[in-house]
């Protein structure tokens, strides 16, 4: 079985983009909240 550089190119390029939206998806949610509500909750 040869693995050939372009499908590990791409992979990674995915990995990367799901990384990016999974991480930055609830960060631009936390920093639309109100600190003062979200932190009464704690």
């Amino acid at each position: 079985m040869e693995i050939y550089p372009a499908s590990v190119s791409i992979s990674l390029n995915i990995l990367c983009l799901v990384d990016l939206i999974t991480g930055m998806l609830p960060a631009i949610r936390a920093s639309r909240r109100d600190p003062v509500r979200a932190l009464h909750y704690e």
